[in-house]
């Protein structure tokens, strides 16, 4: 097994934006820093004294929008996009 050269130089810093910059997969990344990315499904707790009738409207629409975005896709590294 062929070891791969390191992502991330060991004398030199990063900021939160330039990751999103880099040619890697996000995967990849973390797996450096000794992390891993996990996609999943968060329960927060809801108030009760809110009345949220559109939760469920609201719940289905973010879903189908996460499921449109890769982290691995060009436009998230363009120069152009801002990154906040």
């Amino acid at each position: 097994m062929t070891q791969r050269p390191p992502i991330l130089k060991p004398n030199e810093s990063y900021t939160f934006g330039s990751y999103f910059l880099m040619k890697f997969a996000p995967g990849d990344i973390l797996r450096e820093l000794g992390a891993s990315l996990t996609k999943g499904t968060i329960n927060l707790p809801i108030a009760s004294s809110m009345e949220l009738t559109r939760l469920p409207d609201l719940k289905q629409r973010l879903e189908e929008g996460i499921t449109r975005v890769s982290l691995t896709i060009d436009t998230l590294r363009s120069k152009d996009t801002q990154i906040l």
